[in-house]
């Protein structure tokens, strides 16, 4: 018998899932709306490493880098929200100056 079951996976899937439709909807700032996807996240990729231990590569190795990648997206983003006072006008300044660069770059 395995510990760890589909079920588990579904669930966690799920929980995710609402979660996202959730900070897509809400108003709070983007750190805090991460902020609560993290842990989520974090117990997809948890059951989905159980699981691969216990079933093997072949039952999800595919779900598990998936799930892993999902973390560390969200993490990614979180410490980048956090960062920056104002993602926005903080992404507008390194789209301009990616387009100065561009646009400065010697043609051939």
């Amino acid at each position: 018998m395995h510990a760890t079951s589909r079920d588990q996976i579904d669930e966690a899937l799920n929980a995710l899932a609402a979660a996202l439709d959730a900070a897509e909807a809400a108003t709070t700032d983007i750190g805090t709306r991460l902020s609560e996807l993290v842990p989520l996240a974090a117990t997809l990729a948890d059951i989905v490493r159980t699981l691969v231990r216990e079933w093997g590569e072949d039952a999800g190795g595919d779900l598990l880098y998936w799930s892993e990648a999902t973390q560390r997206s969200i993490t990614s983003w979180r410490r980048d929200a956090a960062q920056t006072p104002s993602p926005l006008g903080s992404l507008k300044q390194r789209l301009a100056a990616i387009e100065a660069t561009a646009r400065g770059w010697p043609k051939g």
